[in-house]
């Protein structure tokens, strides 16, 4: 469920691809 949310965050902060790649991480 942590997966989608922060999925719709990274596309709407593509400002900072970085840091959704760390999140991404993270929950991985």
């Amino acid at each position: 469920m942590l997966i989608e949310p922060s999925l719709k965050q990274a596309k709407e902060s593509s400002d900072s691809p970085i840091s959704n790649s760390i999140r991404i991480s993270i929950l991985l």
